[in-house]
């Protein structure tokens, strides 16, 4: 059995690297560490990663080995953070800006990263102001951060429980994580890292940059910064000889949370914590929407005048295609997130009855359901009962053959196309709240003299 693991102590190292505009050609920056002890094998971690420091998105990050470290990059502007968590020896912290690089699109720099302490005057800390989030030592004010379509996660220290010999992993977990979680949830859903750990340092030496006596050339762009729409919590606990890591991921634009915990040997938590890294990816991804709806669609529109009446109804099917599009809620909609659909195919059959004094008409006709770009449903992702707005209409071209009958003045006998190009077939015409995973509702408008309505039942399909 392996030596029981006394955490003590975490490191950590701060340094602003300014570059050239973000390309897609992967650039290099690598390096040794130095300046402090590290880890020896197996005593420890040791990681460091590159923060863009245009978006807070950590584009990169690996553990040391031998002293050296390898980031893979898009040429941009970056901050690199060196973390260590070493299991013996004093504890203590330093967060230590150590020099600018240039990084060109496709090619490698080469920078030492110092973990010694050096005095440094602190940066004016600016006002920052996130809708529904407040940050340690960041004051209330307005910022540009901007919200993403991907998965952008904030990955929170970590609670300890149980044995202060932990303590330091309440950092050390994230650390940990961020390294470990990059490349799988690119590969599973295109997610993202974002830094926060540091985030009011970041935002005092974006601000530094702002001031007339910065050259405007070397400025870092602000006012992309990403929001994050995730958050990763969690708590490491001992009981006995069982240690326990429970992760918990909540999306803050819907407020679901998903938890999960997995427990070990004190003396195998580097197993834990790789454990939990697929099942954070998985819960942090959310499921895909469904790729469509599919089911009955009908109604009728209704007028009725003195001397008149007329009935147009219709009923059939419709498959509403996923866009692969997500958007925020609107005004009217819940908090979340929501998925497009558009009208893929269906068949519906529509008939017309109507009467005016002694004239009749009738006709039936089959309308084929076409895509139609530009007309969307919307439906609420990653809730167990979506809130949802169903939009969908006849295709250009969709007209109805219609024959009169009565007296010689009726033109009896006679048959014109009535126009359906354009009427809308399925309509929620406001917000509706399902019970489950299936969308089924009822809604009818007067309009004066017209009464409108829609009748829908949908159910998710997976392909």
């Amino acid at each position: 059995m392996s030596p029981r693991v006394t955490p003590r102590a975490l490191v950590l190292a701060v340094v602003i690297v300014a570059a050239v505009p973000a390309t897609a050609c992967a650039s290099t920056i690598a390096g040794s560490v130095g300046g402090g002890k590290l880890p020896a094998g197996g005593k420890g971690q040791a990681s460091v990663r590159a923060v863009n420091g245009t978006t807070l998105v950590i584009e990169d990050a690996t553990r040391v080995r031998s002293g050296r470290y390898n980031l893979k990059v898009p040429a941009g502007n970056y901050l690199l953070f060196a973390a260590t968590t070493p299991f013996r020896g004093r504890a203590g912290g330093v967060d230590l800006r150590v020099g600018k690089v240039a990084v060109r699109a496709g090619k490698r720099k080469t920078l030492r990263v110092s973990l010694r302490k050096r005095k440094r005057r602190s940066a004016k800390v600016p006002k920052v102001r996130i809708p529904g989030f407040r940050f340690p030592g960041v004051a209330t004010a307005r910022a540009a951060f901007v919200p993403v379509k991907y998965p952008a996660v904030w990955i929170q220290r970590f609670e300890v429980s149980g044995s202060a010999d932990f303590d330091v992993l309440r950092k050390g977990i994230p650390d940990m994580l961020i390294t470990d979680i990059i490349e799988p949830l690119k590969s599973a859903c295109g997610g993202a890292i974002v830094e926060r750990e540091h985030l009011a340092e970041i935002l005092g030496e974006l601000a530094l940059q702002q001031r007339p006596e910065f050259d405007p050339a070397t400025r870092v762009p602000t006012g992309r910064l990403v929001a994050h729409n995730r958050e990763v919590t969690g708590r490491l606990s001992l009981a006995g000889d069982t240690l326990t890591l429970s992760v918990k991921v909540t999306n803050v634009v819907t407020g679901n949370t998903r938890s999960f915990s997995r427990s070990t040997t004190p003396d195998r938590f580097f197993e834990l914590e790789l454990s939990v890294v697929q099942e954070t990816v998985r819960l942090i991804c959310g499921g895909r929407p469904p790729a469509a709806y599919s089911g009955q669609a009908s109604g009728e529109t209704s007028v009725s005048d003195s001397g008149s009446f007329q009935k147009l109804s219709w009923n059939g099917n419709v498959r509403l295609r996923l866009t692969g599009e997500l958007q925020p809620e609107s005004s009217d909609e819940p908090d979340g997130e929501y998925a497009l659909y558009e009208p893929e195919s269906g068949s519906i059959r529509v008939i017309l009855d109507g009467t005016t004094a002694e004239c009749t008409y009738h006709g039936e006709t089959t309308v084929t359901i076409v895509p139609e770009p530009g007309r969307f449903s919307r439906v609420q992702h990653d809730v167990d009962a979506p809130a949802y707005s169903l939009a969908a209409s006849f295709p250009l071209g969709a007209a109805m053959p219609v024959t009169t009958t009565g007296p010689a003045y009726c033109a009896g006998g006679t048959t014109t196309d009535f126009p359906l190009a354009g009427r809308t077939f399925l309509g929620t015409q406001t917000t509706q709240r399902s019970s489950s995973t299936m969308l089924t509702g009822t809604t009818t408008v007067p309009i004066g003299p017209i009464t409108n309505r829609w009748d829908w039942s949908l159910a998710p399909q997976a392909n």
